[in-house]
């Protein structure tokens, strides 16, 4: 009776061994599963982060790109409303030469005519 008892009870401890074992490793596969999944996740945190870093390059290159076209465009205004202001005072003096050359002729026009009057 004993020795029944005995083997009841090495049994029991084996089986609650053979539990425990599996227990463990079935946590050692979930442990396992997820450091995995966290090296996944890292990797492709880093892949979004350089991405990112890309990205953000790319925006500041067009952002410069802009600027400069910006400032050009600033320097051809400048330059064109320099070259409208240059005719602009041309014409202005073109029409005073053009009145006192009227203005001279109108004088000659003039004498002219005391001339002929006498």
């Amino acid at each position: 009776l004993e020795d029944n008892n005995h083997s009841d009870s090495s049994k029991g401890s084996k089986s609650k061994s053979k539990s425990q074992n599996v227990a463990h490793e079935q946590k050692q596969q979930n442990d396992n599963e997820i450091l995995n999944e966290n090296r996944e996740l890292e990797a492709e945190l880093d892949r979004l982060r350089k991405e990112i870093a890309e990205l953000k390059q790319k925006e500041s290159e067009k952002d410069k790109q802009h600027w400069n076209k910006m400032a050009e465009m600033n320097e051809d205004k400048k330059k064109i409303e320099a070259t409208n202001n240059n005719n602009q005072s041309q014409e202005e003096e073109e029409t005073k030469v053009n009145d006192n050359d009227q203005q001279i002729q109108k004088e000659k026009d003039m004498d002219d005519i005391r001339t002929k009057i006498e």
